[in-house]
């Protein structure tokens, strides 16, 4: 044997290790007001965040329509309602149209037109009546 004092030393470990934290996990009840303002802050600020959610939602949506009969005839009967609502907006500007020029002086050319639009009137709503100008 050599005699090697300097590593004749005796190293002792001391046991020091202290039980981890362990983390408490949050649920989605606890984080979801931090969620929903992480999303929408990113939202507001991320352009290329935008158009990639709004390209998963297309997706989404269109596989939906294409698989699930009842959501396909929510959407149907939306877009009627809307093209519904649209002809009665249309409808009704065109009423104040005609009314607007009954009440000025009718010249030639405006009568064929006036009739035009009177047609197109009964056409959607055959329950008008035209009001009786003096």
């Amino acid at each position: 044997m050599t005699d090697n004092t300097e590593n004749d030393e005796v190293i002792t470990l001391i046991e020091t290790d202290k039980p981890k934290k362990v983390k408490k996990k949050r649920t989605y009840e606890e984080q979801k007001e931090r969620i929903k303002a992480y999303i929408k802050n990113r939202w507001a600020n991320d352009e290329e965040f935008r158009k990639n959610q709004s390209a998963k939602k297309i997706e989404r949506q269109k596989i939906r329509y294409n698989t699930d009969e009842e959501y396909r005839q929510r959407i149907l009967e939306k877009g009627k309602q809307k093209r519904l609502e649209n002809k009665n907006l249309k409808t009704d500007e065109m009423i104040l149209n005609l009314e607007s020029l009954l009440t000025g002086d009718i010249e030639n050319d405006d009568i064929e037109m006036i009739r035009k639009l009177y047609n197109k009137i009964i056409s959607v709503r055959p329950d008008y009546k035209l009001k009786k100008t003096n």
